[in-house]
């Protein structure tokens, strides 16, 4: 944590009172998504984040211009890639495309944003890990998120008749077949969450 935190805070404080008194057009922080929702296994690379975002409103309200852009992953050889890139695909965090953030980053500038969050989502999916432990109200302001919510509610009153199909499945078969029955279901469940292909892609040990 201290390791990153030096690069973005301390980086930026020096920037921030070295160029203080310039009359400057643009001062252009890069966060991160970490900051804005949180993600898996960078628990040591979200507060650096979260710092640039407070610190761009903080210069916003001394008068001077500050935009903090928290990025989602960028393909390309971003920093991305690996087991960290493996995972935030499997919650539906997608690398962007180079040029779409560029673009991004001058629409930021133009309009003179100060915090914004951008990224490539799969909606359903990221919906479906990010509010696998509890209600996030943070995707309430989110239309297409919320649209991934309500059809997701839409799945589950689908899936709660569904029950009844599978007991009728499961009723009168040996215990071996119900046993596959099931194992099925789970690792098409698993599959459907983390973003595997299929069922075959998850170990039936695991």
């Amino acid at each position: 944590i201290e390791r990153v935190l030096r690069v973005k805070v301390d980086a930026t404080l020096h920037l921030h009172e070295l160029t203080r008194e310039l009359d400057l057009s643009a001062f252009v922080l890069f966060s991160s998504f970490a900051a804005t929702f949180g993600a898996p296994g960078q628990g040591n690379y979200a507060p650096g984040n979260a710092f640039l975002d407070a610190f761009a409103e903080y210069r916003r309200a001394e008068g001077l211009p500050a935009t903090s852009l928290a990025w989602g992953p960028w393909g390309d050889g971003g920093m991305a890639e690996g087991a960290v890139g493996d995972r935030m695909r499997r919650h539906g965090v997608i690398e962007m495309d180079p040029e779409r953030a560029v673009s991004a980053l001058r629409h930021a500038l133009d309009r003179d944003e100060t915090t914004l969050t951008v990224a490539d989502m799969e909606w359903k999916r990221f919906v479906l890990a990010f509010t696998a432990g509890r209600a996030r109200p943070l995707l309430h302001d989110l239309p297409e998120a919320r649209q991934a919510l309500e059809s997701g509610r839409g799945d589950t009153a689908e899936d709660t008749g569904g029950e009844a199909v599978l007991v009728r499945q499961l009723a009168g078969q040996p215990e071996a077949e119900q046993e596959r029955l099931l194992l099925d279901l789970v690792r098409t469940a698993v599959a459907a969450v983390l973003g595997y292909a299929g069922p075959d892609a998850v170990e039936a040990g695991r």
